[in-house]
């Protein structure tokens, strides 16, 4: 009974205080210490990747859509479900990107530039009048001075920055396919996906955000994906089929002592027993880890 009373009182004590329940399923994997440094990166780009919602807000009509995904923006900015949410992008200077490979610019070429540069005068000449006289490069443009023959500017159009979809619109990033446009909308959660407080907190912003569009504006859609919506509905079955089992099981056990024992008292000694061995082991696996 001192055993007992001891180690209820021990799980009283740490549920009184901050929470010791861990939620995060991703916590049961363990940590391998072969390369600590790869282990950080891989972990920060799992956080970076992993922890963020992304909507598309889509309409037949380009202004709904637009008005659609400032709405929906600032609905989910004022839940403080997440830590942030970008629904329009501030001013950006894309000549930033250049200016940044411009030092490395003698590197970077194609493979097609490489055979081009170690050709003859004539064919270089011929690179250069191309470029002298040819029709301004519509996408990431460099300077005539810096970049002479457009090699740079060459190897910039092979990034995946110039294959994307999305262009910038009043501020936003759409999408068109045929008649309809689609608004991107990123956010980021204020914690791991995995956590069950940031997985409801962000299902009841995200639930409360299209209703308020479904009155606003009828002929908007919102499609979603992110690891905390897969990760929400694969914990919510798993508590099903949890809670299912435990209590058809227990049932089962109270019905078939009955059945054998034919006395209430021996069935409540019975659960009473399994009660303070799972007090027990709670306060055992707080005490030893730190967290259950």
């Amino acid at each position: 009974m001192l055993l007992a009373l001891a180690a209820a009182l021990y799980c009283a004590w740490r549920f009184a205080g901050p929470t010791p329940l861990q939620t995060n399923l991703l916590a049961l994997l363990p940590a391998t210490e072969a390369d600590p440094v790869a282990e950080e990166a891989v972990d920060q780009l799992a956080s970076a990747l992993g922890n963020r919602a992304v909507l598309l807000v889509s309409s037949s009509d380009a202004a709904h859509a637009k008005a659609a995904a400032g709405q929906l923006g600032a609905v989910l900015s004022a839940s403080h479900a997440f830590a942030s949410v970008t629904a329009q992008v501030p001013p950006f200077d894309f000549g930033r990107i250049a200016r940044f490979y411009l030092p490395y610019r003698f590197g970077l070429l194609t493979a097609q530039d490489r055979v081009l540069a170690s050709g003859s005068t004539e064919t270089l000449r011929g690179a250069l009048a191309e470029r002298l006289y040819g029709l301004p490069n519509a996408g990431l443009a460099t300077s005539l001075a810096d970049d002479p023959f457009g090699w740079l500017q060459q190897w910039l159009a092979g990034l995946p920055l110039a294959a994307s979809n999305l262009s910038i619109e009043d501020g936003f990033l759409v999408a068109h396919h045929g008649n309809t446009t689609s608004v991107l909308l990123i956010g980021t959660l204020p914690g791991s996906a995995y956590e069950s407080d940031v997985q409801r907190g962000v299902l009841l912003a995200v639930a409360n955000g299209e209703a308020a569009l479904k009155t606003s504006w009828p002929d908007v859609t919102v499609a979603r994906t992110g690891a905390v919506f897969y990760a929400e509905s694969a914990r919510r079955a798993s508590e099903r089929d949890v809670h299912v089992i435990g209590i058809v099981s227990a049932v089962g056990i109270a019905l078939l002592m009955l059945w054998i024992f034919r006395s209430p008292r021996l069935i409540l000694l019975g659960f009473v027993s399994t009660a303070l061995g799972i007090v027990c082991a709670l306060a055992a696996t707080m005490l030893v880890f730190g967290k259950l």
